[in-house]
């Protein structure tokens, strides 16, 4: 690392080489599922049966825009009645979507490895988004630097379907990366994550896909008719879908931070392995900590 500094014309006190080497994180990949908890039931009311009914020639496209308009009012007023009760759930009983996150509402703990359950190598975060429910969810995927055309892709699914978001997270990344800086204080530091450089990780990523359309295959996922979203993407395209390779791309494609950085000024008692010792005092200079 001092020849990092040294190019940033910044003073070397003490050569500790591992400072800002080291950086592990929890690598998560997205896996959107489309589902529909009321498969077949279609709320129509006595209006809406007219309007079809009664259109004929020119005059059956405007009754349908009509009776998606009604069904969009129903649509808008189930929700709103969705969320009181909620809000009434919650103050009574302090249950219901509102007493959590949602993030944490369902979590799943794998060993990929079938050899030591209590030893898992993936953590399985779940999130839900209900039917129209786009704008959130874009803004989600925005957040986790998804290109536009993937994320219309997903908005226009949700339209119809509710959105069901598997997530599997390395827990025991072997790959690591390392951060630079720099001397002008405003300039923002350079974050190499360097995911899946080890191809033990894409192996266990992998496996946990398996494992999820597994899942989604079981009596109990089949009654939601559950089905993954295939994101177009360029590159990944090329491949046989559903293939080992395609889903090997896809995962260096579409995995983001989970934002668990650590340990680019690790605890030990080699200087040239770590940064600070056991009191988190940094080795070589006095009273400071990390």
């Amino acid at each position: 690392y001092s020849s990092v500094v040294k190019n940033e014309n910044i003073d070397v006190k003490v050569n500790l080489p591992s400072v800002g080497k080291y950086l592990y994180d929890h690598p998560m990949f997205i896996l959107p599922v489309q589902m529909d908890r009321h498969k077949g039931e279609r709320r129509k009311n006595s209006k809406n049966l007219n309007l079809e009914s009664q259109a004929s020639g020119e005059n059956i496209e405007q009754a349908r825009l009509e009776t998606r308009s009604l069904d969009q009012d129903n649509n808008t007023q189930m929700q709103e009645l969705g969320l009181l009760n909620e809000v009434y759930t919650y103050m009574t009983k302090k249950s219901g979507s509102l007493a959590g996150i949602g993030l944490a509402d369902y979590i799943t703990f794998l060993d990929t490895t079938e050899k030591n359950p209590q030893d898992p190598d993936i953590e399985l975060v779940h999130f839900f988004f209900t039917k129209a429910d786009g704008a959130p969810l874009a803004t989600m995927m925005n957040f986790m630097n998804w290109r536009k055309p993937m994320i219309d892709t997903l908005v226009s699914s949700n339209q119809d379907h509710d959105t069901f978001m598997f997530m599997p997270m390395l827990l025991k990344p072997k790959s690591h990366g390392n951060i630079t800086i720099s001397k002008d204080v405003h300039s923002r530091p350079k974050i190499y994550f360097n995911y899946f450089d080890k191809d033990e990780d894409l192996i266990v990523s992998l496996k946990s896909i398996r494992i999820i359309q597994k899942m989604i295959d079981t009596k109990s996922f089949k009654k939601y008719h559950m089905r993954i979203i295939r994101i177009a993407d360029p590159v990944c395209d090329t491949l046989t879908y559903d293939s080992d390779m395609y889903w090997k791309c896809t995962i260096k494609r579409r995995s983001s931070s989970y934002y668990h950085l650590s340990s680019t000024a690790r605890m030990g008692d080699n200087m040239l392995s770590s940064v600070v010792n056991y009191k988190l005092l940094v080795h070589g200079v006095s009273n400071v900590r990390v």
